[in-house]
């Protein structure tokens, strides 16, 4: 007998369901779009039909409403669909079902699954489904069943484009409890939680609705799944705040970068290493400078775009070292790409962009249950008006920098810091217990940014065969005070075709003070002046933060020196 909460578990998309045992019967629906979804279950004299959760967004119930359980006399009739009621007006199982065929919905045609079961404890199930054109009706009878055995059939093999129908004779299964086919149908099984000691490992909804997301490819794990669900929220947000296309690369569930889909520069595209050829959507733009701002930090990242994927982004994506995507949907060819990635293994997963989660989050830390209030803030330009520097200049360029830097900061571990330039994060600080040192950190990662359009760095000649990691890396060690280690005799020519000049901490310092018009934010106020003197050394002209502080009047003084533009957003964004 096979285990069935571990085959509900292992399949992917089983579509609807019946199980037949000697005590329970058990018939399940899952639906993936929006139509199927807006249902349940409601008794009736002689059984149970489904009815629109709200029929205002019911759109075609031709396929999606009927009766799956009816008595006819002594017996019980289960089936997925219309022919619950053919049968019961034919009065007699088989009679019923060799007049109907399969689902007229092409190009799945799901089968017509039924059941009948005795007064005597005898029962039938059957299948109605496509062949060469033609409906096969298999009926498959049984005189009983023993305790804890019963026998399942369902309308697909698992997911796939067309679905693949169910083959074969109905399957010998344990049966387990109501509770236990609940979770197992709502529930994601994973290979393991955060780490390889930490089993078992699954996600569900603890309504025991479904998952609001799909996997179309691959198998992601834990940690994939946060990185997956906290940059949905950062791109879903950003897009409604400034109305472009945005992206994220996310690693170990904070941004390495964040961007809207402005359109790149040349200078761009040689140092995030775009084919001048390359096809350049907005959403791809989007990405290609989300993750190109801090490479070493999106090395075997995940992705998420506010957008539909489409060819442009998933070929971009196809030569990077990445563990996953997440995304509203997804063209068909940019799928294609994607299955190539990681050996056929890269993660693809879906998200229902209507989704919306409950108010109030629960999370268990050392078997104790937290609960607070989901942090719904919006922010948008109305949290920029509270300027207090004698300098009030914003312009519209930078208002989109600080909602960027923002809402970067509220999907990124506590304490952090996120410099913005032209729409896209420039170096983020996160998880450091000091504000400086994230000022500092951040500070730092946007100067390594800036230090790559540098006339010597693009100037760099790489060996032919070089690889993309190790390319990247060369670079971060060049522009470091490390230079050293791969320009020294016969360490350079592994990477380089010419040894470069050395890039001097003299030239490294006049270039980046030419660095101007950048934002910083922070998700909690400035407590000292220093953290605005660090980020002037980086080129910020604009400043946002909560405020709040008692020495706000020192960080206001800071900023007024330089004639920089500070905006207290009166919100902390905090995240842990």
């Amino acid at each position: 007998m096979l285990d069935f909460l571990t085959l509900l578990r292992e399949n992917p998309y089983p579509g609807r369901g019946i199980l037949v045992s000697r005590d329970l019967v058990y018939y399940f629906i899952m639906g993936r779009s929006a139509n199927s979804r807006n249902r349940i279950f409601v008794t009736t004299g002689d059984g149970i039909r489904t009815e629109a959760y709200d029929p205002a967004k019911l759109e075609d119930p031709s396929l999606i409403i009927y009766h799956p359980v009816r008595t006819m006399g002594s017996a019980l009739v289960v089936t997925n669909g219309d022919q619950t009621d053919t049968v019961c007006r034919y009065g007699d199982f088989r009679k019923g079902l060799m007049t109907r065929e399969y689902e007229p919905d092409d190009p799945n045609w799901t089968p017509r699954i039924s059941a009948i079961l005795n007064a005597d404890g005898s029962f039938e199930l059957s299948i109605l489904k496509r062949k060469n054109g033609r409906c096969l009706r298999e009926f498959f009878c049984y005189e009983g069943v023993d305790a804890g055995q019963g026998y399942f059939i369902s309308t697909y093999q698992g997911d796939g484009s067309p679905l693949l129908t169910f083959a074969g004779e109905p399957l010998e299964v344990t049966v387990p409890t109501p509770e236990e086919v609940w979770q197992a149908l709502n529930a994601l099984e994973l290979k393991y939680g955060c780490n390889p000691n930490q089993k078992p490992s699954r996600v569900f909804m603890r309504d025991g609705s479904d998952l609001p997301f799909a996997v179309l490819n691959g198998k992601p794990g834990y940690i994939n799944l946060l990185d997956a669900l906290n940059s949905w929220q950062l791109v879903k947000e950003l897009k409604a705040a400034t109305g472009l296309p945005a992206a994220a690369s996310f690693k170990h569930v904070s941004p390495a970068g964040a961007a809207v889909g402005m359109p790149l520069s040349e200078v761009d595209k040689k140092i995030y290493f775009v084919d001048p050829a390359a096809e350049l959507t907005p959403i791809a733009c989007a990405y290609i400078r989300a993750r190109g701002v801090d490479r070493l930090c999106s090395y075997g990242d995940w992705a998420a775009l506010s957008d539909t994927c489409d060819a442009a982004t998933a070929s971009y994506l196809k030569d990077e070292v990445s563990d996953g995507i997440i995304a509203p949907g997804y063209t068909d060819e940019a799928l294609e790409i994607l299955k190539t990635k990681k050996k056929g293994n890269y993660n693809v997963v879906q998200i229902d962009p209507d989704y919306l989660p409950a108010a109030t989050e629960h999370k268990d830390v050392f078997g104790i249950t937290f609960e607070q209030g989901r942090n719904d803030l919006v922010i948008d330009k109305d949290m920029l008006t509270n300027i207090v520097s004698e300098n009030k200049d914003l312009p519209e360029n930078a208002k989109i920098d600080m909602i960027v830097a923002l809402i970067t900061l509220k999907y990124t571990q506590s304490n952090s810091v996120c410099y913005v330039k032209d729409g896209q994060a420039i170096g983020v600080g996160a998880g450091q217990q000091s504000r400086i040192h994230c000022t500092r950190l951040a500070g730092q990662k946007a100067d390594n940014w800036y230090l790559r359009q540098h006339p010597k760095v693009l100037a760099l000649q790489f060996v032919d065969d070089i690889r993309r990691p190790d390319r990247d890396n060369a670079i971060d060690v060049y522009t470091s005070d490390e230079y050293e280690d791969v320009l020294a005799d016969g360490v350079w020519q592994n990477t380089f075709k010419v040894r470069p000049e050395v890039l001097t901490a003299e030239e490294k310092k006049a270039w980046i003070a030419t660095q101007t018009g950048v934002t910083v934010g922070s998700d909690a106020f400035f407590p000292f002046g220093d953290n605005v003197e660090r980020a002037r050394k980086s080129g910020v002209t604009y400043i946002a933060e909560p405020g709040g502080s008692i020495r706000d009047d020192h960080v206001i003084a800071t900023a007024d020196k330089y004639g920089m533009v500070l905006a207290f957003t009166g919100a902390r964004l905090f995240h842990h």
